[in-house]
């Protein structure tokens, strides 16, 4: 008799089950699941507490910030003022957001809400053009001050896809513009109300505003102890959004209903890049494939709170978690749980592709390291991760023919290792492939220290970048004028090149080059990483000095 390899047994449901049991056990900060099959819940509790210092255990009706889980219900609210006659995806910021004109005179909503407006992400923003770093007072407004103010994109508008939540909060402005109502109004006129979901609410303003029923945000404080999880960003498009396992469940069923066929089609609708090459980030949703299997969705994350919901249209399945511990990797956990609940159905796909296969330890290890692509100025930082290879901020695994997939669902992405594992070739999304070389940290700079070390910024903006030697060693500092932000080392990887550490003391896939003048002297540094692409800061406290000198000592990094 053939297996119904749709259908969850109670083995699948109680194997997901046991991946959240020690965490009740243990009396820590947990997650609420619903699982849904064929429009019916199947498996709807939580495991550990809402709040530690009190005992509160979670339920599928504990509330969370959804974090970048809301960027969905703003596309949707969009679509609607389009059904309503408000306003065009395709028309320009600038009509609704007229100061925006001189910066982005023809970007269009649709741009801002499928990602491709090259607009640099929020921090970058804040610390270039309003020095507000760590300010608690980064609201929606202030954001889109400042990417007024700052004209360097990513890449041109409408020719490639990175996801900024800058994006979100200037949609946030523009569906109010258009609505005449803030967020919090139009969520409940289109969506909240009609679909009744009574937990939710976008919450305007700072994150710290008290929040009946909802969960504390945590985050690991060594030795198996908890410290409450601080955000300070002020909520809008791209976050902002309360709600409970129960509510988002609700709105995957919608979502799967044939009375929201057009929304749901709207939101997952592909519009190919120039070079004809999908995305998958359409409108607010991330749409694609696990383990061969179409899915649409979303994850989000802030501090102390993690999120992730997915719907597999053909499997008939949807599930949604929400968090409140930080130590939760959002699309590595939505895939361990895909994995058990779609079990018969993935090793159906797997027969006719081939199956991957755990490498041994030791080929992992001689994997690690940093790779850089000289022609981008960008780096690919190779690490071990829960057993796993992991790069560009995905898990991989390996296939038969030695080349690596991404086990995480949130993109396409492919790579090759060359000889001796030298050579990294790195494909998204179908898109070119990007050749790495591996690089070693502690290389010899090309100048003396000192001939880097001064102050870098941007025309007519406050932030900046200060490059000091400390101790024998190159030191980044980012900040405003009355206060710095953050401190970072700097790790010399050859020639003007230096990668940037990371919070636990290694390299991170930040590259900070420095940029000389016909005369060899050093007049700009440029930074590209996550999230950010070549942007170039001039120097601008003290004349560039002399490079007749060349080479110089390089020492470990300060530990």
């Amino acid at each position: 008799m053939p297996t119904d390899t749709k259908s969850i047994d109670l083995e699948r449901l109680e194997a997901v089950a046991a991946m959240f049991e020690p965490w009740a056990q243990a009396g820590e900060p947990g997650l609420a699941l619903v699982v849904q099959q064929g429009g019916r819940t199947v498996l709807a509790r939580g495991w550990g507490l809402a709040n530690v210092e009190f005992g509160v255990p979670i339920t599928e009706r504990t509330r969370f910030d959804i974090a970048s889980m809301t960027k969905q219900f703003v596309a949707a609210v969009c679509l609607y003022l389009e059904r309503d006659g408000k306003l065009s995806l395709d028309d320009p910021v600038a009509r609704w957001l007229p100061d925006m004109a001189g910066t982005m005179p023809r970007d269009t909503l649709r741009d801002l809400l499928t990602m491709r407006t090259g607009l640099l992400e929020c921090g970058h923003l804040s610390w270039l053009a309003t020095g507000e770093a760590r300010d608690a007072r980064r609201t929606a407004k202030t954001i889109h001050a400042s990417a007024a103010r700052l004209g360097h994109r990513n890449f041109p508008p409408g020719t490639e896809d990175c996801y900024s939540n800058v994006n979100f909060h200037l949609a946030q402005l523009v569906a109010e513009a258009a609505g005449g109502a803030d967020m919090a109004a139009l969520l409940r006129r289109y969506i909240l109300d009609p679909l009744g979901l009574e937990l939710t609410e976008y919450v305007p303003g700072s994150p710290r505003t008290v929040v009946p029923h909802r969960a504390t945000a945590y985050e690991p404080a060594g030795e198996g102890r908890w410290r409450h999880a601080v955000w300070v960003v002020e909520n809008s498009g791209a976050c902002g959004i309360v709600s409970c396992a129960q509510d988002m469940a609700r709105w995957q069923r919608a979502l799967l209903s044939d009375e929201l066929a057009w929304l749901r089609r709207a939101l997952c609708q592909d519009r190919p890049l120039p070079d004809g090459l999908s995305s998958h980030y359409r409108l607010g949703m991330r749409v694609g494939q696990h383990r061969g299997l179409w899915f649409f969705g979303h994850a989000g994350g802030v501090p102390g709170f993690k999120s992730n919901m997915l719907c597999f249209p053909e499997e008939e399945l949807a599930f949604v978690f929400l968090a409140n511990r930080d130590d939760v990797n959002s699309n590595f956990l939505a895939s361990r749980i895909a994995d058990q609940l779609l079990k018969p159905r993935i090793a159906a796909a797997r027969a006719s592709v081939g199956e991957t296969r755990p490498p041994p330890a030791d080929e992992l290890e001689r994997l690690l390291g940093l790779y850089l692509c000289p022609e981008a100025d960008h780096a690919v930082e190779v690490t071990i991760d829960q057993g796993l290879l992991r790069a560009e901020d995905l898990h991989f695994e390996q296939r038969p023919d030695g080349s690596w997939t991404v086990i995480d669902h949130a993109q396409r992405c492919d790579l090759s290792f060359g000889e001796d594992a030298r050579t990294l070739l790195v494909r998204h999304n179908n898109g070119p492939a990007r050749l790495y070389q591996r690089v070693r940290a502690e290389e010899r700079p090309a100048l003396p220290l000192e001939a880097y070390a001064g102050r870098y910024a941007a025309e007519g903006l406050p932030g900046f970048q200060s490059v000091d030697v400390v101790d024998g060693h190159l030191r980044l500092s980012v900040g405003s004028p009355c206060h710095v932000d953050e401190l970072w080392w700097l790790v010399p990887i050859g020639g003007d090149r230096f990668a940037i550490s990371d919070t636990q003391g290694g390299v991170s896939d930040f590259i900070l080059s420095f940029q000389r003048d016909a005369k060899g002297l050093v007049v700009a540094t440029v930074m590209s990483g996550y999230r950010l692409y070549g942007l170039r800061l001039e120097r601008r406290t003290e004349e560039p000095r002399s490079a007749n000198v060349v080479g110089g000592a390089a020492s470990p990094r300060p530990t």
